[in-house]
């Protein structure tokens, strides 16, 4: 309808010194992919004795953790890191 605005238009004209709300959020920080590949007799073995995966994937994600969170300054216990792992 002709006369009317949005909420947003009216906050624009409202407050025109006030920041965009996008420009407040974090900015955007890279982030890294690790892909792990073994060759086919590990992986024979992984298929047919998932709880030797389970172990070499606990190491790999301990290993991984481990280095970022020294490179971020942080010593290991106070380091809060994540991973989700597809097979």
């Amino acid at each position: 309808m002709r006369g009317q605005t949005t909420g947003d238009c009216l906050c624009r004209r409202t407050f025109p010194d006030q920041e965009d709300p996008g420009a407040r959020a974090d900015p955007p920080q890279p982030m890294r992919q690790w892909v792990l590949s073994f060759p086919f007799l590990l992986r024979f073995l992984f298929a047919s004795k998932p709880a030797v995966m389970g172990k070499v994937l606990g190491i790999v994600y301990r290993t991984i953790a481990t280095h970022l969170a020294h490179k971020g300054g942080f010593a290991k216990p106070m380091a809060q890191t994540g991973a989700v792992t597809l097979i």
